[in-house]
């Protein structure tokens, strides 16, 4: 009934109200409202605005919240609207995304229909893990979508995407990694590290080394600059197929771009190739000493020039 309104009978009573609009049910003032018997607030609930329900809530609808929520905890200062979620001592996934599409094997890991979680990297000290999980190649994507790119090439230059390392000040705060040598990103095979990058900006790779003995290496690197500047030819054709064959190019990675030919190079191994051609100008330059030696002595020998 439009305007209506009931009060239950009670020395504290729990109106309900109706205006054509909503209905408002309310207790009385300093109390909160409770649905069901299993337990009191662990939240300090005191008004009449306040809902407590001690069993299980199903809501088939749209929910709306305005202000923070709270999973296992009651308090967040570095929040001012959001998610906090605190799941106590338990130490596995505190997020986990499921789609009735996936159905992938690896249940050691998640169950069948879970494609992603968060998790907890160690249990007394924190950290994250964000895993993906996929029935095909590839799990895990990271996007960064901006409205203005950055071509600067400088310490204070960025990109869509960035990744950042700190340490502890020592106090409440955080600080750039200070430590020699310290390591900002490793790349690993499952756990085994094969890529690491420290604060000096250096790289570091874990490589099997390789000699490419069969060839001319001096060659070979005029080969990388000759077939990466001309475009499709058929001589072209056979040198690349040996550079790919040998590793410093992708295999089928050569393309043209923009009117120029492009491919994947193998930086490793190019490293390991000009590593080579030193080692083999040395021993030129070596042989050509002595070869020069022994002649400048024949010489002397005649007479036609000082002994030194």
């Amino acid at each position: 009934m439009l305007g209506s309104s009931m009060q239950m009978s009670s020395p504290n009573p729990l109106i309900a109200t109706n205006d054509g609009t909503k209905t408002t049910v309310l207790s009385p003032v300093g109390d909160y409202t409770r649905f069901g018997d299993a337990g009191t607030t662990a939240h300090s609930l005191d008004s009449e605005d306040d809902l407590m329900v001690t069993g299980e809530l199903e809501v088939k609808g749209v929910s709306f919240f305005d202000s923070n929520v709270f999973i296992g905890d009651g308090a967040n200062t570095f929040s001012t609207r959001g998610l906090t979620i605190n799941q106590g001592a338990a130490d596995d996934a505190i997020i986990s995304l499921k789609s009735s599409d996936v159905g992938h094997a690896m249940t050691g890991a998640a169950e069948a229909d879970t494609y992603a979680y968060l998790q907890k990297l160690a249990g007394a000290s924190g950290g994250l893990t964000i895993t993906g999980i996929s029935e095909v190649n590839q799990a895990l994507v990271l996007y960064g979508f901006v409205t203005t790119a950055v071509t600067t090439k400088a310490t204070n230059a960025l990109a869509p995407i960035k990744i950042s390392a700190y340490e502890t000040d020592g106090g409440t705060g955080v600080q750039a990694l200070a430590g020699l040598d310290s390591n900002i990103l490793v790349i690993q095979n499952a756990a085994t590290t094969r890529f690491i990058f420290d604060i000096e900006g250096s790289a570091h790779a874990d490589v099997e080394w390789v000699a490419f003995d069969k060839y001319d290496d001096i060659a070979l690197i005029q080969d990388v600059e000759s077939y990466l500047l001309s475009l499709e030819s058929e001589k072209g054709t056979y040198h690349r197929h040996m550079l790919e064959d040998i590793g410093i190019i992708g295999k089928d990675s050569w393309h043209v771009e923009n009117a120029k030919p492009r491919a994947m190079v193998n930086m490793t191994k190019l490293s390991m190739l000009h590593h080579g051609a030193l080692l083999q100008v040395g021993e030129r330059l070596t042989r050509l000493e002595d070869n020069n030696k022994l002649l400048r002595e024949q010489i002397v020998a005649t007479g036609l020039l000082p002994a030194v």
